[in-house]
């Protein structure tokens, strides 16, 4: 089977489940920055593995298991019916919980914050930096596809995943600082 289908010439492709669309549609732009999403989660989980920075314990991990959850999300908001979802390996609903404790404590080792920051001084950090940005924008895109299965997961999910990037950051930032 050849890559190319040609199927996509005229500005369609298809969900998951058969549908045709327009490539610009809110589904496609969707799951298209879930997508860039996991990209960069896999580098900052290369970075994390081949660079001598200081990180939170078992970051590799977490940063798996959320590419992991993205990857089953990412199939749920490209899917075009409930039928079709049905038959989709099923979500992870625990790692929501193993986000918030991982959360919980790197937050524990950060000094309170009274100002804005000025955040990425470093590679590690400013793909991490790029990485929350673009989880923002994925936030955003899921809010404008109506009926995505498993949606209420989803947003907690990439909800959660921000606040994750967000104090990884700042740990990673505070402490590669400091050893330098």
């Amino acid at each position: 089977m050849k890559v190319y289908t040609k199927t996509g010439d005229k500005g369609t492709t298809m969900l998951i489940g058969g549908e045709r669309v327009p490539k610009n549609d809110p589904r496609v732009e969707a799951y298209g920055s879930f997508d860039e999403l996991d990209a960069y989660i896999g580098l900052i989980a290369a970075l994390v593995r081949e660079n001598k920075c200081v990180v939170p314990e078992n970051t590799a991990e977490v940063l798996d298991d959320i590419r992991k959850a993205l990857f089953v999300a990412c199939a749920f908001v490209a899917c075009c019916s409930t039928e079709v979802s049905q038959k989709l390996q099923k979500p992870d609903y625990d790692v929501v919980v193993r986000l918030e404790s991982a959360i919980d404590e790197i937050e524990k080792t950060l000094p309170k914050q009274f100002s804005l920051l000025i955040l990425g001084n470093d590679v590690l950090s400013s793909h991490i930096n790029i990485a929350r940005t673009v989880c923002r924008r994925a936030e955003r895109c899921l809010y404008a596809v109506d009926n995505v299965p498993e949606g209420e997961f989803i947003s907690q999910l990439i909800n959660r995943l921000s606040d994750y990037l967000y104090v990884l950051l700042r740990f990673v930032m505070d402490n590669n600082n400091t050893a330098q």
